[in-house]
């Protein structure tokens, strides 16, 4: 037998190991294989220009390291590589908040934590907020305007047998089911998609839920806006645009958001699904159709039906306020900061205002909407709105100081099962304005 020269097997080791530091920069200068980008939401580092200040300071040395740390050729592979390790070896996930439950179904913590009530605000909170909603509901409408209030399902409430051992506890209260109370007892306008999911979890055809995406499923999407657009047209007594299913694609292949959580998580192998309803439809109008002019403010369950079009196709240009933040409509290109617009003036366009939110987003709801509303409409009132406050805490004061009055006021927050001091106000302000 030969005997290889050592020499040569240096060589060798030598060339394999330079091929291996310079393929990543040939593929970071060329792009020779094209890799599939990552998901998720991320903010890409910037390309720094050196200048003498930056150098001296080592700010231009930090940004160019954290810069080529996401630019070095293969990363995007390298990345899936190292997640797909942690995952299949460790069952861990390297997205923030990702939980893996039984048989691989994903969560969110928030979702979970909502589940069990761990995210509780309190119940003076919600009442005091539901107590606002109700006030802003009565403003609107003087102007010909509803306000509906929606809640849709979260994946921890929905799907709570697969919650991994590891985080299941006692349950507490919840926000959904103190809000649920509340917006009953306010007699607002309310849709509980929580309930009615769950209603028909087990009875429809398709799952209303995906295994490896936190929000509902493109078919129960479409449900819930049917649902949505039907309440609506009864509440104005129109005749909105219909929606109809014409087929209903039975699929294994994830589409649309029903594997949003997993493609966060940035793995090398999709995880097994289970089949999912990918309905087609159509949107049937008639000379009679009246698409109704309606605002949505709403989280990110939101976005799907925003995707397939029903700011338009329903609806008359309507516009998302995403979180109460930016502002999305099919009428300009790129969102709006909703501080660029003049509130009142925006909302008072539309027939119908939608306050929307999941279970995990119930600690912020309504994102600030409902104290936004309240102070312009304060605010455009001026001194008419000063001088009702004057007279609603004068009324407040002589309650307080009148102790039959009070008892009896006391009697109607048992009764009605509300704070006093809210009790305390309702019957104040119904003695400024009776109506």
């Amino acid at each position: 037998m030969m005997r290889i020269n050592e020499t040569v097997i240096k060589k060798l080791l030598w060339g394999f190991l330079m091929f291996l530091l310079l393929v990543p920069l040939i593929q970071e200068k060329f792009s020779l294989v094209n890799l599939r980008p990552l998901g998720g939401s991320f903010v890409h580092e910037k390309d720094t220009i050196i200048s003498v200040k930056g150098w001296l300071a080592g700010a231009y040395q930090k940004r160019k390291e954290k810069y080529l740390d996401e630019h070095f050729g293969f990363r995007n592979w390298f990345v899936r590589l190292h997640n797909q390790i942690a995952y299949s070896a460790f069952n861990d996930t390297q997205t923030t908040g990702v939980v893996v439950g039984k048989d691989q179904f994903l969560y969110q913590q928030g979702y979970i934590d909502a589940y069990y009530g761990d995210d509780f605000i309190g119940k003076d909170k919600i009442e005091r907020k539901v107590s606002k909603l109700k006030n802003i509901s009565k403003l609107l409408k003087k102007k010909n305007i509803d306000l509906v209030i929606v809640i849709a399902p979260g994946k921890a409430s929905f799907y709570p047998e697969n919650i991994p051992e590891k985080l299941k506890r006692n349950y507490h209260k919840t926000n959904y089911q103190i809000y649920k109370t509340e917006l009953k007892k306010y007699d607002l306008h309310f849709l509980d998609f929580e309930k009615w999911f769950l209603e028909m979890k087990d009875t429809s055809p398709y799952p209303l839920f995906p295994k490896t995406g936190i929000h509902w499923s493109s078919y129960g999407e479409l449900l819930a806006a049917d649902s949505m657009v039907r309440y609506i047209e009864g509440l104005r007594n129109i005749s909105a645009p219909k929606i109809k299913i014409n087929k209903i694609s039975d699929s294994g292949i994830m589409m649309d958001r029903d594997d949003d959580i997993e493609q966060s998580m940035n793995l090398m192998f999709d995880i097994p699904d289970i089949n999912m309803g990918y309905p087609s439809f159509d949107i049937l109008t008639d000379s009679l159709t009246h698409k109704p002019k309606a605002l949505m403010v709403a989280d990110s369950f939101y976005w799907g039906m925003f995707n397939w079009g029903i700011a338009n196709r329903i609806f008359d240009r309507s516009q998302f306020w995403f979180y109460n933040k930016s502002i999305y409509s099919n009428e300009f290109k790129t969102a709006k900061d909703v501080n660029e617009v003049n509130l009142l003036d925006e909302v008072e366009k539309n027939e119908v205002v939608v306050l929307m939110a999941t279970d995990a987003n119930l600690p912020d709801f309504p994102f600030g909407f409902d104290d936004d509303l309240s102070d312009a409409f304060h605010l455009r009132n001026g001194s008419q709105s000063s001088l009702r406050e004057k007279n609603v805490q004068e009324y407040i004061k002589a309650i307080k100081n009148t102790p039959e009055w009070l008892k009896m006021v006391k009697q109607q927050a048992v009764d009605q099962k509300i704070d006093l001091d809210v009790a305390i106000r309702n019957n104040a302000e119904f003695m400024v304005e009776p109506n």
